[in-house]
């Protein structure tokens, strides 16, 4: 027997199944063929990434929140090693070793902890490449610049955001602040807040005297994908009348807070009395009063 032509036919009814031999799958879909290869690396940004709560990433970070300095940049497909030099105030800060993304594009480089003693704002540069080691299509949008800061913890309450809702079930949007109702509608007191600092866990309550009292507490670890910043809270008042709530914020542990005015907001729901009401006490046509 020819052990080459026996092995050809192996081959050949393999192929007929569908099932490829001797070559490695490349990108998704394509079966064999040869990896997307890269021509070109683009600056994308530069921002901070709080490791600890508040959990954030943007220009400005907390401080005693660990904040790490990154940068992020594209580059489609596959590329020898290259280099990406970061520099703060005209000083090289890091210098890491990348490549292309072979199967995507962007490509996010930790150029380490970033976290100085005072809150000015901080110049920071990233260049692709410098070495020039990555022989690309367009050189000229390899550098990017943003200004950085660490700022002081400080939780607080966002009072434009902050408020009284209708419901969907009763006919409200669901989204609008209201500062008026007529009664026996139910609302959703809502208190946004912003995290603002390292702190272990935020304590977050609406109060109205003995018509409303609901409290939580949230706590964070890193890294946290939700939507934290609500406290909600469904209430339907007791009767018409001026509502004065209190939203308040407690940040828990030692970390301090910067601002405690910014803890406690109060807002006003006025109650009117409801139209079945207003029917009801208007005399009958004839009637004495």
């Amino acid at each position: 027997m020819n052990c080459g032509s026996g092995m050809a036919t192996r081959m050949v009814a393999l192929f007929a199944l569908g099932i490829s031999v001797g070559c490695e799958p490349t990108y998704s879909g394509s079966g064999c063929g040869s990896r997307p290869k890269a021509t070109d690396a683009a600056f994308g940004a530069i921002r901070l990434q709080s490791t600890l709560p508040p959990c954030t990433m943007g220009l400005e970070a907390p401080r005693g929140s660990a904040p790490h300095l990154i940068v992020s940049f594209q580059c489609a497909g596959e590329s020898d090693p290259f280099l990406v030099a970061v520099k703060v105030d005209g000083e090289l800060k890091a210098l890491r070793e990348v490549a292309g993304a072979v199967y995507g594009s962007q490509i996010w480089v930790d150029a380490g902890p970033w976290e100085p003693s005072d809150s000015a704002w901080h110049d920071v540069e990233a260049i692709l490449d410098p070495l020039d080691l990555f022989k690309e299509t367009d050189e000229s949008n390899n550098r990017g610049r943003e200004r950085i800061r660490i700022t002081e913890p400080d939780a607080s309450i966002d009072a434009d955001a902050s408020g009284f809702i209708i419901p969907y079930d009763v006919g409200g949007d669901n989204f609008t602040l209201v500062s008026q109702v007529p009664s026996g509608t139910p609302v959703n007191v809502r208190l946004r807040m912003i995290y603002g600092g390292s702190y272990p866990g935020i304590r977050r309550s609406v109060r109205s005297g003995a018509a409303l009292g609901a409290s939580d507490t949230i706590e964070m670890v890193c890294p946290d994908y939700g939507n934290r910043n609500d406290f909600v809270t469904r209430w339907t008042p007791p009767g018409p009348g001026d509502y004065d709530v209190e939203f308040r914020l407690e940040p828990q542990g030692s970390v301090p807070d910067a601002n405690l005015s910014n803890d406690v907001v109060t807002k006003r729901l006025t109650v009117t009395p409801s139209m079945a009401r207003r029917i009801a006490a208007r005399p009958a046509p004839g009637s004495r009063p």
